[in-house]
């Protein structure tokens, strides 16, 4: 249907909050994103504090790392459906149609600094089979299932 679309080349500031809005502006509109710098390796173009990573250390800054983590599907097995995330709540919806050709499973990132004392889901359509807690959801979608939903928390 069409290239594939990725917003990249964002987060060339030091500024969290500007990370986290170009990254859920892209989400928003389902396209693929990737953040500009892990390390601020001398760019004479770039800018001190704009690494997601310290360069003495190797941690992330907390503050960029809670702006870009976000729960999103990684791979679906069907046609994706609509997507949301909110990163204050950690609420996290989504919806699929089910392909029966299609035998792996439906993947869901689900970040440990999103959910950093672990997460409740619902499902329709589906059954989780990744491990409690895991950081990739694990569904597979039930024998006569046409559509899977659904739902995250994290657990305060």
């Amino acid at each position: 249907g069409g290239p594939a679309l990725i917003m990249d080349e964002f987060g060339g500031s030091r500024h969290a909050d500007s990370a986290a809005a170009s990254a859920d502006v892209a989400g928003g509109l389902g396209i693929s994103w990737s953040y500009w710098s892990v390390l601020q390796l001398h760019d004479p173009t770039g800018n001190p504090r704009e690494a997601l990573l310290n360069q003495q250390t190797g941690r992330p800054s907390r503050r960029k790392a809670r702006a870009l983590a976000v729960a999103y599907p990684v791979a679906t097995a069907g046609t994706p459906g609509p997507v949301a995330f909110n990163r204050s709540t950690g609420a996290f919806a989504y919806s699929y149609r089910v392909d029966a050709h299609v035998h792996a499973p439906t993947e869901i990132e689900l970040p440990r600094w999103a959910y950093p004392r672990g997460y409740r889901t619902q499902v329709r359509g589906a059954r989780v089979v990744s491990v409690r807690d895991a950081t990739v959801l694990l569904l597979r979608a039930q024998p006569s299932a046409t559509m899977v939903t659904v739902s995250v928390r994290r657990i305060p």
